[in-house]
């Protein structure tokens, strides 16, 4: 059950699956608005533009 085990899920199809979500308050919203900001100026997606800010960073 995705759920239950949200980090540890395997679809129905077979295909492995993992769900991040990420919340900015406060002073956080800054940040989020640059993420924002920069995925327009690249055409992105938020989603697609911060999977690779986090693959570039590991």
């Amino acid at each position: 059950c995705y759920w239950a085990y949200p980090d540890n899920y395997s679809h129905i199809a077979m295909r492995p699956l993992r769900r991040l979500d990420l919340m900015w308050t406060g002073n956080e919203v800054q940040s989020y608005e640059q993420l924002k900001k920069k995925s327009e100026e690249l055409q992105q997606t938020m989603p697609a533009y911060v999977k690779r800010v986090i693959e570039k960073n590991l």
